[in-house]
């Protein structure tokens, strides 16, 4: 077993827990439950959907997949959660006592794809050093070698965050008259995937001619793109969605009978720490390379300065 397995199955696994326990202490078992089975079964679905809209030929190449389910690993899944989950919760945090855009589920979907953007600079810079995986950019796409995969990277992470939590906010947060509403939140991942096999079916068969210097040069990634900027504005523009309001969130500032409870609270926080220091490990410790680690800074800086806003105000 390799020492990049290790320094990332290890502490993932134990941030993995963290969030668990947090999301259960602070917003039941019942929506703990939900949210992990939701969004390991989108993860699945995700990559299989990945796989078989490349024809077998996906962009990146996970290299841990110790179970599959398909073409997805288990493990992809569960880190797709470990993602999400701080992601969605440091955007809470970042928003609480914040009137009026704590109401707000856009501002808070949109708080919490940064945050996903945040993990793709962290993650993607040692990725592909660490052999956790390797992404395999389109000819024609030029990055410094910093930037090689977060590049290719970055709009995936947005993605993920932004076509999970939109219909999850709806379903389960939205103060709806009519919950029939919360049925187009789930508008955003057809179309987002239905661009990128309109793109696989014009490419293949020849329907739009392009030049070869189209296909090996930006014109092809510009293409590519076309899919996340439809995702956005499909759920941006749902005219609804800008007035929704949002049921409360964990409150932070609650009274805390024990130091116990007190860290449980604060296991997101944690968790995100635990992979900060994975990352960094990594980077330091087998790739050499540690001075990447100030692309740990962004999702670092804001998971801190979201714990101590959400808790300054605590009652005495």
């Amino acid at each position: 077993m390799s020492a990049s397995f290790l320094v990332l199955a290890i502490p993932a696994s134990v941030a993995f827990v963290c969030i668990v326990w947090h999301s259960a202490k602070m917003r039941g078992v019942r929506t703990t439950v939900a949210f992990f089975v939701a969004l390991i079964g989108f993860g699945l679905l995700r990559g299989n959907l990945v796989y078989w809209i490349t024809n077998g030929k996906p962009p990146y190449r996970f290299e841990m997949s110790v179970m599959t389910v398909g073409r997805t690993g288990v493990v992809e899944a569960m880190g797709w959660c470990i993602a999400v989950y701080i992601s969605w919760s440091i955007a809470e945090r970042l928003l609480a006592g914040r009137k009026p855009h704590e109401d707000n589920l856009l501002v808070q979907l949109l708080f919490s794809c940064s945050m996903m953007m945040g993990f793709a600079l962290l993650m993607e810079t040692a990725a592909g050093r660490m052999d956790w995986w390797h992404w395999s950019p389109p000819r024609g796409m030029k990055a410094s070698p910093a930037l090689r995969d977060v590049e290719r990277g970055i709009t995936e992470w947005f993605s993920v965050g932004f076509d999970f939590l939109t219909p999850w906010l709806l379903f389960t947060s939205a103060r709806l008259k009519n919950r029939a509403w919360a049925l187009l939140g789930l508008i955003p991942f057809p179309v987002h995937f239905g661009f990128h096999e309109i793109r696989r079916v014009v490419l293949d068969h020849g329907g739009i001619h392009l030049s070869q210097k189209a296909l090996e040069g930006q014109h092809l990634i510009k293409l590519n793109r076309v899919s996340h900027f439809a995702m956005l504005a499909v759920a941006v523009i749902l005219p609804y969605f800008l007035f929704v309001a949002r049921r409360p969130s964990p409150d932070y500032r609650a009274p805390i009978s024990t130091s116990r409870e007190t860290w449980i609270a604060r296991l997101d926080v944690i968790a995100l720490g635990i992979v900060v220091l994975t990352v960094a490990t990594g980077l330091f410790g087998v790739a050499k390379e540690g001075e990447l680690v100030i692309f740990a800074l962004p999702v670092l800086a804001a998971g801190l300065y979201a714990w101590w806003w959400s808790e300054r105000r605590a009652p005495v």
